[in-house]
């Protein structure tokens, strides 16, 4: 499920039949805020199709841009 519109889940990790996603999308409440979504499939599921989220958050346009910049830093080390 990677499609490449802006909001569409991306997916990052394929290990083993495990498959995780990030999606980022703008909401309207709270005003400026964002929706992070990690989601992950295992081929070996009964519905291999079906998604489990794994992390769910709302942030702020700072909390997401100290996110970024935390995993930058990362790679930068």
């Amino acid at each position: 499920m990677t499609d490449k519109t802006p909001h569409a889940p991306h997916a990052f990790l394929d290990a083993g039949g495990f498959t995780y996603s990030a999606q980022v999308r703008p909401i309207l409440r709270p005003q400026g805020s964002f929706h992070l979504r990690i989601a992950s499939r295992w081929a070996g599921a009964r519905n291999p199709g079906d998604e489990q989220t794994t992390l769910s958050l709302t942030l702020t346009r700072e909390e997401l841009a100290t996110l970024t910049a935390t995993l930058h830093a990362a790679l930068a080390e």
